[in-house]
């Protein structure tokens, strides 16, 4: 018997068949190339990019001993929810990452984080009842020298701040 060719089962060949391999293989890579170059752009801009936040210190007692030996008032800010609450985000979210804001911050003030879930005794100590609360305190007696509830934007917050230094500069200088 001889070995015959059969075309009847020979299967039928698609046209890209006939296309060099690497072809259709490049064809179908393209937009999986550019998805992975355009997706290390971003990945390099975002690690190249300095995200800038105040350097609080998270524990309240800590916090009065180092503005005592910096000769600096405190600049407390108690809160319940940092993520969810109504004032508390867009607090932590616009005015927090200022760079005008954090600037004047660590110039002039030793800025101290306080959670009221885990240190109760500070926010009890402080009649935290309003997320957040914002305190301007004099290190050496511990005393409160101003107050603010809420959220404010940015220079509305440097201008409160100033003004609560313009009042503790007027009562050393009584």
């Amino acid at each position: 018997m001889s070995e015959k060719s059969d075309s009847h089962n020979t299967p039928a060949q698609h046209p890209a068949d006939n296309v060099a391999p690497s072809k259709t293989r490049n064809k179908h890579q393209k937009p999986w190339l550019i998805f992975l170059v355009f997706f290390a752009i971003v990945v390099a801009i975002s690690l190249t990019r300095q995200r800038h936040s105040i350097n609080w210190v998270e524990d309240y007692h800590v916090g009065i001993e180092q503005a005592k030996k910096q000769n600096k008032p405190v600049m407390m800010t108690i809160y319940k929810d940092r993520i969810g609450g109504r004032f508390t985000r867009p607090m932590f979210e616009e005015t927090f990452e200022n760079p005008e804001v954090i600037k004047f911050i660590h110039e002039n003030f030793v800025p101290i984080l306080v959670n009221a879930f885990k240190q109760p005794d500070i926010a009890k100590k402080f009649n935290f009842n309003y997320d957040p609360t914002h305190f301007v305190i004099s290190p050496e007696t511990e005393t409160v020298l101003k107050t603010r509830q809420g959220h404010d934007p940015p220079h509305l917050f440097i201008s409160e701040l100033t003004k609560a230094l313009q009042d503790i500069n007027q009562q050393k200088n009584k």
